[in-house]
């Protein structure tokens, strides 16, 4: 079968697309499928030519045109508008995958358009999905929203990277982590501010945060507005097995997000890393948390606080929070390829 799979982002720019992308194009070549990942994403990875499937990077709309008389099936992370009109006249089969309500690439291209062109943009990607032939949602909270009752299939994260190495007992104690993107919306002003709190209740703490963005300045000057500079260590954006380490040296992770997350991978990579995890419940943030872990309202830093403070003082919840291992093998990047596989081929065999 010959899949062409469509993606803003991609490896090695880093984030929960880009992780979900790269072990969905390797698990389908490793199957035996032949696969091109046509991506906007044009930075190159340094062992791209080793991969099992082709990368084509550009920004031309027909590149990814012509491939498309090439391809078996089409699979599509959120919706490409600019691709429908010869997608429609092909008739490729078309599984679209919902990662939120729209394309966020797309969404920050558009920010500062008229509020009336971003609503009938977002309302056609919308409608376009709901076209495709096979729909699969990452969350209930994005099937939801999207009002699309989309096959649910949610994300898995990168099992061959992120495991626990490093025992619990073995970590730093009261020591917290946290990853992504340093945006507003994560809220990690927020985390600083727990912290802060922790701290003037004569509880040592300390926090690494791990990723780049606009926002690291700021943060760092709240951090000596706030008097806890020396507990917070900036550590930059690192490859993900580097994340990994950083994640066994660390008993709690945090994410604090503002907004609705259609699911959040790095939830499951700390919880695979042997991390207790506190995280804002919001969006698809409480099904990727699952049973495992502390849930808190979004924008209140003493909620953070007093939750951090709880698995600190209490091993027994901590422990309790951790996932098994075969949860965490259902939740894996590998199973999460055989769901979709599954659905891809079971897509092909009906379109012929």
């Amino acid at each position: 079968m010959r899949i062409l799979y469509v993606s803003h982002a991609f490896p090695p720019a880093r984030g929960g697309v880009e992780s979900f992308s790269e072990v969905l194009a390797e698990g389908f070549s490793n199957a035996g499928h032949q696969v091109r990942v046509v991506t906007h994403t044009m930075e190159r990875l340094q062992n791209e030519g080793e991969k099992p499937y082709a990368i084509i990077r550009t920004k031309r709309t027909m590149d990814a045109v012509k491939l498309l008389f090439w391809a078996d099936v089409v699979i599509e992370n959120s919706a490409f508008l600019k691709l429908a009109p010869f997608e429609c006249l092909l008739r490729v089969p078309r599984l679209q995958v919902l990662h939120d309500r729209q394309n966020l690439a797309a969404t920050r291209e558009v920010r500062q358009l008229r509020k009336v062109i971003l609503h009938a943009i977002t309302r056609a990607r919308i409608i376009w999905s709901k076209r495709a032939t096979s729909l699969i949602a990452v969350s209930n909270s994005v099937s939801i929203e999207t009002g699309s009752r989309a096959l649910v299939i949610p994300n898995g994260y990168r099992d061959d990277i992120f495991r626990c190495v490093i025992s619990r007992e073995q970590r730093p104690p009261n020591s917290i982590v946290a990853v992504g993107r340093l945006v507003e919306d994560k809220g990690f002003d927020l985390i600083i501010r727990a912290v802060a709190a922790i701290w003037s209740r004569g509880c040592a703490v300390s926090l690494t945060i791990v990723g780049d963005g606009p926002e690291l300045g700021r943060l760092k000057t709240l951090a000596a507005t706030l008097g806890v500079s020396q507990l917070v260590t900036f550590a930059g954006g690192v490859p993900p097995d580097e994340v990994n380490s950083i994640l066994n040296q660390s008993r709690v992770f945090v994410l604090a997000s503002r907004v609705p997350e259609a699911f959040g991978i790095s939830i499951l990579e700390a919880q695979a890393a042997g991390c207790a995890v506190v995280c804002t419940a919001i969006g698809g943030i409480p099904e990727a948390v699952g049973s495992y872990g502390l849930l808190v309202p979004p924008e209140d830093a003493d909620a953070i606080a007093l939750a951090i403070e709880s698995l600190f003082l209490d091993e027994k919840l901590s422990e309790s929070v951790i996932p098994p291992t075969d949860v965490m093998r259902d939740r894996s990047g590998t199973a999460m390829m055989h769901r979709y596989l599954a659905e891809v081929e079971n897509l092909f065999r009906t379109a012929r």
